[in-house]
């Protein structure tokens, strides 16, 4: 079962890295973590006029975390369906 979890988890876990240089070329990375509604606030207030922006340089392990934290979790919620636990 951890196998399982832990192939799952790999396969759609992100990364801080490629978060990053999405941030940095296209300012796409609320929608690399599935966050559409704020990546077009982010897109439409031009990432808060660069502030909001540069403030993701600092919250962006935290952005990322969260994401694999919920992504965890939802893996862990489909085995113990799938194994009836």
């Amino acid at each position: 079962m951890q196998n399982v979890f832990f192939t799952q988890y790999v396969q759609s876990r992100k990364s801080i890295g490629f978060a990053y240089l999405l941030w940095v070329i296209f300012g796409l990375h609320y929608a690399y973590v599935n966050r559409w509604a704020i990546q077009f606030v982010f897109w439409i207030t031009a990432g808060g006029l660069g502030v909001w922006w540069l403030i993701d340089l600092f919250r962006m392990p935290g952005i990322v975390r969260k994401y694999n934290d919920e992504l965890a979790l939802q893996c862990l919620g489909n085995i113990k369906m799938a194994h009836r636990l």
